[in-house]
């Protein structure tokens, strides 16, 4: 087992959204390069460069002064890139919230534009000082010649030209990153695709050892006969390691009952879980248990899926407030959350259930279902598209769309309430008797196209709102 797993996981995370790891790693590999391509100039000596045409040789002050330039240039661009991306950075969550600096510091193009000019910089200082003149070999006193790299001089122009190619780079992607379209797209497309890998197409019941089937007996007497564990740490969960906690749990014969899950925000002394039997429960198993929890002071895509969508619905409660009143980027973060709510709505949701190979229960787990998800966020958004025309209407859309696509009765019946509680909000917070009867009539046609199926097709012609416009 991997002791502390869930810190590692959490540290592996935070480094993909750090400014620091990539630009210290390729700073790393210039000052390994450093070293080699000097070794490379001595091992091989300068008469092979004679044939090249293109190629001049250097003398030690012109390799200076190439070297000396690049290495300055390269620290101002980069002091003057790490401004703008701030500046960018700023603007942007000022604009949409500060809750999605997150993504902008996951931004790989950011990261290797900084990268780029300080692994430059430090290639060309190192190789700066192994240029020695024949004046300065003769003044030494050790047996040493005169020396000028001349490929590793190559090998920094080559740097100072692809610098160049990723500053026009870094130019076109600052104003392409704050658009706000483009921000809108990213959170939705990140949601889509976290949700797609949590819950895969081919779900079976004994996927991961999860199933289905409600045993609430087994999991209240885990509550009754088991010890509670008591959180240590004041913060959000940010990971928990589910693998590990079933191997804890598989190892000493005991059942697992989690009451957190990552998002969460605990206390000291919050019950975390409840292990039981209690009797066989030491202080071992509560460090190696607690162990698979990773905090911090804020929320994290991570294993959070509602931090996402949340983001989507700090976008809309931003766009509809009355400093801001953008009701069209309100809209296209609605259009995300509807690919978010229909890709959930055709996945099988796994158990809260985890079972060893004997079929065993070992962890029971708060499952995020779709009732949960679709309440989460269209409560959220409910006070602010109700006071919209524009947004009430669209929502109006995405819930018939959704409605009309949707195979289990289920999940339709939940969308088919928060249909009826945005009619009712909206009657109350639009002030327009026009615009209330529009709201009103749209949700009397998601009700008459469910009886009558042949209709939905009739209205789609003569109003184009449920579907497409063509």
């Amino acid at each position: 087992m991997l002791p502390f797993g869930a810190d590692l996981l959490n540290f592996l995370e935070k480094l993909k959204a750090s400014y620091w790891f990539i630009p210290a790693l390729m700073a790393t590999g210039a000052i390994i390069l450093s070293f080699v391509m000097p070794a490379i100039d001595r091992a091989f000596g300068i008469e092979w460069l004679g044939h090249f045409s293109w190629f001049y040789l250097n003398q030690p002050e012109g390799a200076r002064s190439v070297l000396s330039v690049i290495a300055g240039s390269m620290i101002t661009v980069a002091s003057v890139t790490f401004s703008m991306t701030i500046t960018a950075v700023s603007f942007a969550t000022g604009q949409v919230g500060p809750r999605l600096i997150s993504n902008f510091m996951r931004d790989r193009t950011n990261q290797l534009t900084l990268g780029t000019f300080i692994a430059t910089f430090m290639y060309c200082l190192l190789i700066l000082r192994t240029i020695i003149s024949a004046a300065e070999a003769e003044e030494n006193t050790k047996a040493i010649e005169a020396f000028v790299p001349h490929f590793s001089i190559l090998v920094a122009m080559f740097f100072a030209t692809s610098s160049v190619a990723v500053l026009i780079l870094y130019i076109h992607h600052i104003p392409e990153s704050i658009n706000i379209s483009n921000i809108i797209a990213r959170v939705g497309k990140t949601l889509v695709y976290d949700l797609d890998r949590r819950f895969p197409q081919e779900l079976d019941d004994t996927m991961d050892g999860r199933s289905n089937p409600a045993h609430p007996f087994i999991a209240d007497n885990i509550r009754t006969d088991g010890m509670g564990i008591k959180s240590n740490t004041i913060g959000y969960i940010q990971v928990l390691d589910e693998i590990h906690l079933k191997e804890i749990a598989i190892q000493h014969d005991l059942r697992i009952r989690l009451e957190y899950r990552p998002g969460d925000f605990t206390l000291n002394n919050d019950i975390l879980m409840h292990i039981a039997p209690a009797i066989r429960v030491n202080d071992e198993i509560i460090k190696e248990a607690l162990s698979c929890f990773a905090f911090g002071d804020e929320r994290t895509q991570t294993q959070d899926i509602l931090f996402l969508a949340d983001e989507l619905v700090e976008i809309i409660a931003r766009a509809l407030s009355p400093g801001i009143n953008d009701p069209f980027t309100a809209i296209s973060a609605m259009d995300w959350l509807h690919s978010a709510l229909a890709k959930l709505s055709a996945r099988k949701i796994p158990g809260p259930y985890y079972y060893d190979d004997d079929g065993n229960i070992r962890i029971v787990i708060r499952t995020l279902t779709f009732e949960m998800f679709a309440d989460s966020l269209l409560y959220k958004i409910l006070p602010y598209i109700a006071a919209d025309r524009n947004a009430a209407m669209h929502a109006m859309k995405v819930l018939g769309e959704l409605i009309f696509n949707i195979d289990r009765e289920s999940e339709r019946n939940v969308l088919l309430k928060h249909a009826e509680i945005l009619t009712q909000a909206a009657q109350e917070s639009l002030k327009i008797k026009a615009d209330r009867d529009a709201v009103a009539k749209r949700y009397d046609v998601i009700l008459e196209c469910l009886e009558d199926k042949s209709k939905r097709y009739e209205y789609y012609d003569n109003t184009g709102w449920l579907g497409g416009s063509a």
